[in-house]
């Protein structure tokens, strides 16, 4: 089994490589790192809405790093290897203490370990059947993020990051068919920083059952993805949306999705196939999808709608028989037979 290592400065990213395996040893000290390093780093504008407002009104600010030894060159060589598995990215924020570690495979994420949570979370739960990670060793990553923080802000001059405004899109699951149990998944990528709310809306009033959430999904331009799930079952006179709060925006942002408007998920452009990772062969099971509440099949109600009918005509002639039959027994002589005639 591939041990990777990881690598500090504020950022981890352990490099496994298959069939030929390779691990990067730890360095002794931030500064033996040969090769670039990608940081992002910066504190959130306070002239924003979103930002400078609550009980901590200073700047937040947002560690993300992804650091690349002198095997980069070699890593980005096709020929290297068939897959590749990697620790990172991984982020720490000052904004309510938030942090995310992650492990990736082919670039498709398999787990994360979120800093209040405080657990390996698989995106498979077969996952954890197969292997097991300490969760500690996420949190510890972390944790060298954080104290790496205020140095990188320092370093980058304590330049302000920009607040990047998310891309929402919703759409159903499936082809919405009337009364048909549904899921509809609202798509929000493009984010930056980690630090978002998401609602869904019912005919304008908070929906809170039947909701299920994915952690954060790295891009590859250090930007951050979200995934949002609702249960419902398609009414025509119900109108959906998928409410988005975040500092890049100037006001709260509203997708809406009704029987009318949007197109069958057959008839997405393909641009938005590949930003959908439920159709992607990894990950087609792999998004937390709430139970939805099972329907009868017409067929079944037929079935025993025929079959109730079919047993109360029966009991109905059976009864019919007895009735007939014991009517005869007990009232009329000549069903008694020819030989009570005369008494002989």
């Amino acid at each position: 089994m591939c041990q990777a290592s990881p690598i500090l400065l504020a950022g981890v990213l352990g490099i496994c490589l298959f069939p030929s395996v390779l691990s990067l040893p730890p360095p002794s000290s931030p500064s033996t790192l040969q090769g670039p390093a990608q940081v992002r780093t910066g504190l959130c504008a306070p002239q924003n809405p979103g930002c400078g407002t609550g009980s901590d009104s200073t700047a937040r600010a947002v560690a993300e790093t992804d650091v690349f030894s002198s095997f980069s060159r070699v890593l980005n060589s096709p020929d290297t290897a068939d897959h590749m598995g990697s620790y990172g990215p991984a982020f720490y924020q000052s904004y309510g203490a938030s942090g995310q570690f992650t492990h990736e495979f082919d670039g498709e994420q398999l787990f994360s370990v979120e800093l209040k949570k405080r657990e390996a979370v698989w995106r498979l739960p077969e996952f954890g059947d197969f292997t097991h990670f300490d969760p500690q060793g996420g949190l510890a990553s972390i944790a060298v993020i954080k104290a790496h923080l205020d140095v990188l802000v320092e370093r980058s001059n304590r330049t302000r990051a920009v607040n990047m405004p998310p891309r929402v899109t919703v759409l159903p699951k499936s082809r919405v068919e009337l009364g048909q149990p549904n899921i509809l998944i609202c798509i929000v990528d493009n984010i930056f920083p980690p630090v978002i709310n998401i609602t869904w809306l019912r005919n304008g009033q908070t929906v809170t059952e039947g909701v299920a959430q994915t952690s954060f999904y790295s891009q590859p331009d250090h930007l951050f993805r979200k995934f949002h799930y609702l249960t419902f079952v398609p009414s025509a006179d119900d109108v959906y949306d998928c409410r988005v709060e975040h500092w890049g925006l100037d006001e709260p942002l509203l997708r809406h999705w009704g029987m009318e408007p949007p197109p069958s998920p057959l008839l997405m452009p393909c641009s938005l196939y590949s930003r959908i990772p439920f159709l992607h062969p990894l990950t087609f099971l792999s998004l937390p999808e709430p139970q939805v509440p099972s329907l009868l099949p017409d067929t079944t109600e037929t079935l025993v709608c025929a079959a109730g009918l079919a047993i109360g005509v029966v009991g109905s002639l059976v009864g019919t028989v007895l009735i007939i039959t014991g009517t005869c027994l007990s009232s009329t002589p000549r069903c008694r037979g020819p030989g009570r005639w005369g008494g002989k």
